[in-house]
């Protein structure tokens, strides 16, 4: 019985490592390989509202061909400081971000915690869209202006990251009320600031409770 026994188990080792010799492949690296393939025609008159791209890729403007060979760093992997902390102010044209190895969840209580304690008082929250509005505030360095601030917090590309984005506008301290947002900071530099600012503050905060989105959806 225990020669038997033994046979078994040898059988089942060998059959576990050495999955080729029943023609199993190992297919971990065959993403490398795949090729770009056509959407998904759905025929006219039928919902193709559940259909599209996983990962879309925005257009970008003012494209310059590089006088010299580049060849695009791979990304790196999700695992990579799963179990560190990083915070990073990231840039692209006249568009900046802060990036964070952290859900949304675990961010947004946070943004709203160190708008508080540099008395910034927020105007408007809403956890389904991840927008954040704060009222005018004014700064020592501008006495002729008010200034306010929306941040829009929402999931990064990789698993488990949030990106922040900031919009600056500011108004006469004559003005009763500001206008309707514009699409770009009416000061860069206060919006450098600002996020400068909240990147620091992310960096040195560890612990705080966890809060729900509803929603992630897409940037406004």
């Amino acid at each position: 019985m225990k020669v038997t026994l033994g046979s078994v188990i040898t059988l089942l080792c060998m059959t576990l490592i050495g999955c080729g010799w029943l023609g199993l492949r190992d297919r971990s690296n065959d993403y490398l390989l795949s090729e770009e393939v056509a959407p998904i025609a759905v025929p006219e008159g039928m919902d193709n509202s559940n259909i599209g791209q996983l990962y879309p890729i925005p257009a970008v403007s003012g494209v310059d061909n590089l006088n010299y060979d580049y060849e695009v760093p791979r990304p790196h992997p999700a695992s990579v400081n799963n179990f560190e902390q990083v915070v990073k102010i990231q840039s692209f044209e006249e568009r900046r971000w802060v990036l964070i190895n952290l859900a949304p969840s675990e961010v947004w209580p946070r943004v709203r915690n160190i708008l508080s304690r540099n008395g910034i008082p927020t105007a408007m929250a809403d956890g389904t869209l991840g927008i954040i509005e704060t009222t005018g505030v004014s700064f020592k360095s501008d006495q002729d202006n008010t200034h306010r601030f929306r941040f829009v917090v929402e999931s990064g590309v990789q698993l488990n990251s949030t990106e922040i984005s900031a919009l600056h506008q500011q108004s006469p301290i004559t003005s009763e009320n500001f206008v309707n947002w514009p699409m770009s900071s009416d000061n860069e530099e206060r919006e450098e600031d600002i996020l400068e600012m909240l990147a620091n503050d992310l960096a040195s905060t560890t612990n705080y409770s966890q809060v729900s989105l509803l929603a992630q959806k897409n940037r406004w």
